[in-house]
Order: C-alpha cells, then sequence, then structure tokens
C-alpha cells in the first residue's frame, strides 16, 4: 500500500526529494581489490544502484588515495574500505561494516538494512564476509609488473 503512495508523487516532487536527499546524505569512496574480477563487478552494480551519485568506487591497486585517510595496504588488501565523508571530516569502515554503511547511506539498500542487523548479530555477516574477502580471485592486470615491485620482472632482469 506504501508503494502505491509514491506513484502520486509528481515529478516537481520527485526533484525536490532528489535534491534534499543529495544534500543529505554524505559522499562516499569504496576502495575494492581492482584484481579480483567479483569485486570490480561488485563496484560496477553499486554504481548502478547510486541513483544519487554519492559513491565513488576505487580500487587500491591502481589508486593510492587511501592513504589519506589513514588506511594502509595491508586494511584495503584485506577487505575493501568504505570512506564516508561528512562535515565532521570522515569515517572508515571495514568489511562487514562497509557493507552495512552502505546500506545505511544508500537509501536504494534501506529495506536490507534489518537483514543485514541480523546477520551482524548473528555472527554470519562477518564470517561469510571474511570467507569471500580471503578467497576472492586475484588475477593482475598487464599493469601490475610494470612496476619496480614485481618479482616476475625482477626475476627477467637476473637472467639477462
Amino acid at each position: 500500500m506504501m508503494t502505491l503512495v509514491l506513484f502520486t508523487l509528481r515529478d516537481e516532487e520527485w526533484v525536490t526529494i532528489s535534491s534534499f536527499l543529495r544534500r543529505v546524505l554524505p559522499r562516499m569512496v569504496i576502495y575494492i581489490d581492482g584484481y579480483c574480477p567479483y569485486c570490480r563487478r561488485t563496484g560496477q552494480i553499486l554504481k548502478g544502484f547510486d541513483v544519487f551519485h554519492a559513491l565513488e568506487v576505487r580500487s587500491f591497486r591502481h589508486d593510492t588515495s587511501y592513504e589519506k585517510y589513514r588506511l594502509t595496504v595491508d586494511a584495503v588488501e584485506r577487505e575493501m574500505q568504505l570512506v564516508v565523508l561528512n562535515q565532521a571530516g570522515y569515517e572508515v569502515h571495514g568489511g562487514f561494516d562497509a557493507v552495512v554503511a552502505l546500506f545505511r547511506y544508500m537509501p536504494v539498500f534501506w529495506p536490507l538494512l534489518p537483514v543485514a542487523w541480523l546477520l551482524r548479530k548473528m555472527g554470519y555477516g562477518p564470517r561469510v564476509y571474511r570467507w569471500l574477502a580471503d578467497n576472492r580471485l586475484v588475477i593482475p592486470d598487464g599493469q601490475a609488473c610494470a612496476r619496480a615491485s614485481c618479482i616476475i620482472s625482477q626475476a627477467d632482469d637476473h637472467h639477462a
């Protein structure tokens, strides 16, 4: 019944609601593993649901801007990190807490908040997230061995 009420709103009212939510909702930056095809796809899906353009998806493998939020490479490599930018500064959420924060700050996911809360309370959310993060597929791209820290390129240099 409540859903039908949404159809009674005029376009001008939708524009007003949308502009209000854009001002109220914080900007967010999520750091994912750009070498993980599942992580990249998740980032694309999140961008698709980001109707208010509040979320920026970045690969920590290709963008080191996470350092300005005092995140370490170990932290972003272990699990995705969500930086919520607000008037007071920023908050950082990692792993399953990042998922819950995304649900909290993206209105399209608000119906899932009770499920996320329940999963956290039962302990399943963090455990499933940890398993997914630990078992993700990591496939370096062509730029990986262009860096000085690449083991393969160092081995080739020694044989030359």
